[in-house]
């Protein structure tokens, strides 16, 4: 990671307007991509190009906060646990999103490594099948990873990821109903694209972490692979026909 904030590098308006492509908030959904460059703090920098989520529809639960007064001037920096305090309910980003143009940004992706970036924060259910990977309940943090600049790799990623979030909300709703053959099936299908989706992200992610907080390329992992690999198999199998308990 870098050790001190930078200011925001050249933006190619290609970036956006592909974003723009993938999410042009007509669909139904009111959900539009923005690219931002997070430079962080002089205590935690981050120097990472950021994509958020933008809906411009339905109520705003963070509306008062964010028609408030600025975060900053709700808080202080603690020099003992170095992190900045605040009784906030929204971060200075998103206050400074709102206050010039009225909607609601969350984080959403980080551009970092080498497979274009990966997903901010992990839902819950997300988080369950990382565990049941091996790996943790959440992705690395901004600034763990290599830095990039959008790219194909990112822009073909998120285009898939809308797809998978609609076969993820129909798996929530309908993983304790009884259910016909043809839509047990369906289930099927879709907990497979799920499981190989967040399995890609996972390993390619994760194992870049590993091998940078290692600082060794040739580390082999503990354990006997060939256990590990028939139990992860068997865990896979078990989530693609029976789902998460």
């Amino acid at each position: 990671m870098d050790d001190r904030p930078l200011p925001a590098p050249y933006q190619n308006p290609h970036w956006q307007q592909e974003l723009d492509r993938i999410a042009p908030g007509d669909g139904g959904d009111g959900v539009l991509l923005h690219l931002y460059w997070e430079e962080g703090y002089p205590w935690e920098p981050i120097n990472r190009w950021m994509i958020g989520t933008v809906n411009t529809r339905g109520p705003d639960f963070f509306r008062e906060a964010l028609e408030g007064p600025d975060p900053r001037t709700q808080g202080h920096y603690d020099e003992v646990l170095k992190v900045f305090k605040t009784h906030a309910a929204c971060s200075r980003r998103q206050w400074d999103y709102y206050q010039k143009t009225g909607h609601h940004l969350e984080t959403y992706w980080v551009c970092q490594g080498s497979r274009g970036g990966h997903r901010y924060v992990f839902n819950q259910t997300e988080g369950r099948l990382a565990v049941m990977n091996g790996y943790d309940a959440q992705p690395p943090r901004p600034g763990d990873l290599g830095y990039i600049t959008p790219n194909e790799i990112t822009f073909d990623a998120l285009r898939n990821i809308r797809a998978l979030f609609l076969d993820q909300a129909i798996i929530e709703d309908k993983e304790n109903q009884i259910l016909a053959a043809d839509e047990r099936e369906g289930l099927v299908e879709m907990r497979r694209n799920l499981w190989s989706w967040l399995s890609d992200q996972l390993e390619e992610s994760c194992d870049e972490l590993a091998f940078a907080l290692k600082s060794d390329m040739h580390m082999a992992p503990d354990g006997d692979s060939n256990a590990i690999n028939k139990g992860l198999e068997e865990v896979e199998e078990s989530f693609i026909t029976e789902g998460v308990d």
